[in-house]
């Protein structure tokens, strides 16, 4: 009942919520004709998540939903795949409430559940990679290529759903071909097949999906390899145990204790993991259970996989440790706790304190927003809210929401919105959807706010109809394109330095100043020039007039 609920929330989330900038970067860059540099140079978003959120935005509507779907589904095969695995890790016992609790509660594993982003898809695999795993430390030798084929392929999609679910995958099938080859079971022959199996279909399904987008990749170097790795660990905690205020945290007090002594867990939880993992090797020739094996798995998975994490970085130079990246770890954390709970002699006390854990993931729950991408929760209702009537008008969007803004232009047909541009709202624009605290740096061009959005803290504002009228002027007149060179139109008639153009319409020669300097008055109208030629005599001299050209206005008449 609990992953079926949630299953429902996943997919009421991306029905409903706004795009965010990532997935809409996604389908603008890579769905919908984007330039091919943008392409090549960004192998995190050609993968599986991709490829199937084009099949499905071909086969049905454009909408959140469709461009979700592959992320929904990913959610579908992650509940399923986690349910058979602890039920085969806890049996029918509280334990097994405990572990699914633990490992679908979490509210940032949630969001990755149904953004468009590939890491639900690499979760749900890598989980489903794993319960393989352990039918094949369980299965006898003969029968064992049953699920090392299938466990290959499932790592293979892992890995191919986004590129850094690699390092789960190389520490779980390292700890998984030691420890087959470690039980001694069957024919040597038999034995020594199975990690080549298990590799090569790995390898075959993984580089089916990335080898083109892997042969673009550009190579960055990345400063301060050990503060990252620490910062990740950090933020790892904080998107979990910190998501949201809650009545364990929403205290200013507790708030400061919790954040700064929160991250502290995980590396407590890791050196359970290295001291339960040395007991089982202590224990091996005495010969290990079921339930050790699995316990040596996750914790050699998961030990392997922060290291490498650590040690990668500074050889290839990725950067490997922003806060998405960590999430392949989540999966294998949150099982291995009940595991060594249960292990523990004081097993009560710890499952105690992680069901806490628990209650802090569900006073956390959240179905307006995704972590780190608040700003985005209000660009669908805004940008609706737009007057679809009349000749295009231009918006100023905060960066990077222009991303969402042109896919609900493609979304809801909004062929009055002409397409945001990604240098911000620092121009002068009909419409501007930004952050609330940008306004105060848009005064000079006085907006009007429209609507609000709580959730994201943006608006909607609108110029006023002076400097509307005005806009629309310079529109007439010819002028096109980025206005920033003339944010102070909308004050009262300013004096633009603009080099020695041919005059248009709307300017005025300013004779008031050094006539030498190139100086020209906006008006906002049409033009009269008034000329007055200098005074003469009335008498005209010989010279003047037989220097007089044809048909000239005589001297004092004013034109």
């Amino acid at each position: 009942m609990l992953l079926a609920t949630l299953f429902a929330v996943n997919v009421y989330r991306a029905a409903t919520q706004s795009l965010t900038v990532d997935e809409a970067f996604t389908y603008n860059a890579f769905l919908s004709g984007g330039p091919p540099e943008i392409q090549a140079n960004n192998p995190y978003n050609v993968n599986l998540n991709s490829l199937l959120m084009g099949v499905s935005v071909r086969a049905f509507p454009l909408s959140e939903l469709t461009v979700r779907l592959p992320a929904v589904l990913g959610g579908l095969i992650y509940f399923s795949a986690l349910f058979l695995l602890c039920r085969r890790l806890f049996g029918e016992s509280m334990w097994l409430m405990l572990a699914v609790s633990l490992s679908s509660l979490n509210p940032f594993l949630l969001d990755y559940l149904s953004a468009a982003r590939g890491y639900g898809l690499a979760m749900a695999f890598l989980t489903l990679g794993i319960y393989l795993a352990l039918r094949c430390l369980d299965a006898e030798p003969e029968s064992a290529w049953k699920y090392f084929v299938p466990a290959g392929v499932a790592f293979g999609l892992a890995a191919g759903s986004h590129v850094t679910a690699i390092f789960a995958v190389v520490a779980l099938e390292g700890t998984l071909i030691v420890m087959r080859i470690c039980q001694r079971r069957g024919s040597t022959r038999l034995v020594a097949a199975q990690p080549g199996l298990l590799l090569g279909t790995t390898v075959i399904v993984s580089l089916a999906i990335l080898w083109e987008p892997m042969r673009n990749a550009r190579h960055e170097y990345v400063d301060g390899v050990l503060p990252v790795f620490r910062d990740g660990i950090r933020t790892l905690t904080d998107a979990s145990l910190l998501y949201r205020p809650t009545a364990f945290t929403s205290h200013d007090k507790a708030w400061r204790f919790v954040h700064r002594n929160a991250w502290c867990l995980l590396p407590l939880l890791l050196a359970c993991l290295t001291a339960a993992a040395t007991t089982i090797l202590l224990r091996w020739r005495r010969g290990i259970d079921a339930n050790a094996r699995a316990l040596l798995l996750f914790t050699g998975g998961a030990l392997i996989t922060f290291l490498l994490l650590r040690v990668e970085p500074p050889i290839a130079h990725h950067g490997f440790f922003a806060l998405r990246r960590l999430l392949f770890t989540l999966p294998l954390l949150s099982v291995a706790a009940p595991l060594v709970a249960r292990a523990l002699p004081g097993g009560r006390v710890t499952a105690a304190l992680l069901w806490l854990v628990v209650i802090q993931f569900a006073l956390q729950f959240n179905v307006q927003s995704y972590h780190q991408w608040e700003f985005d929760a209000g660009v669908k209702t805004l940008l609706r809210s737009v007057p679809r009537t009349g000749p295009p008008v231009t918006i100023g969007v905060d960066w990077p929401m222009h991303e969402s803004a042109n896919f609900y232009r493609k979304r809801y047909r909004l062929s009055s919105v002409a397409e945001a541009m990604p240098w911000g709202p620092q121009c002068l624009y009909d419409y501007y959807l930004v952050h609330r605290r940008v306004l105060p740096s848009l005064a000079r061009f006085s907006p009007v706010e429209l609507a609000y959005d709580p959730v994201s803290g943006t608006v909607l504002a609108e110029l006023p109809e002076v400097a509307r009228r005005r806009l629309d002027f310079l529109r007439q007149a010819g002028v096109t394109g980025k206005l920033d060179c003339m944010v102070d139109l909308i004050r009262p008639p300013a004096v633009i330095e603009i080099g020695k153009p041919e005059a248009k319409s709307g300017l005025l020669r300013s004779f008031m100043g050094n006539p030498d300097q190139d100086e020209w008055l906006w008006t906002f109208e049409r033009p009269a020039f008034l000329l007055r030629p200098p005074a003469q005599d009335p008498q005209p001299s010989r010279w003047t007039s037989a220097f007089r050209p044809p048909h000239s206005p005589r001297p004092g008449r004013r034109h």
